[in-house]
């Protein structure tokens, strides 16, 4: 029960950062649909362009890679995004904080495309 309802909570919460549009809400919500495996759902906060020159199923892989990370690592347990936005450009440092303890950091970059932020892949 307590699974059930720790996944809901995270499935709303991901919900309302999404809808917000905030860069730094779209950021969590890209973190955490890769925890949950939602692969499909990260790569449409991906800028369109990028997939296409990247390749879907090269980002695919890599964030399918990611996904069994976290769950190794027993789930996100918690996410601190910090960092700035400068018009259409926003940067931050994302700290992953996963179920067994372990930490990482990652340097996220979004770009405001049309009114809407993308998680920008390099």
């Amino acid at each position: 029960m307590k699974k059930l309802v720790a996944t809901l909570l995270i499935g709303f919460t991901t919900l309302i950062a999404a809808c917000s549009g905030g860069a730094p809400s779209r950021a969590e919500a890209f973190h955490q649909a890769i925890d949950r495996g939602q692969v499909s759902e990260a790569i449409a906060m991906i800028d369109p362009a990028a997939v296409q020159q990247v390749g879907e199923v090269n980002i695919r892989a890599a964030l399918a890679k990611d996904a069994e990370f976290d769950k190794a690592a027993g789930g996100l347990k918690t996410i601190s995004v910090k960092g700035e936005e400068q018009g259409e450009l926003a940067s931050y440092e994302v700290t992953l904080v996963f179920g067994n303890g372990k930490v990482r950091n990652e340097k996220t970059k979004l770009v405001k495309i049309q009114g809407k932020w993308y998680v920008a892949v390099r």
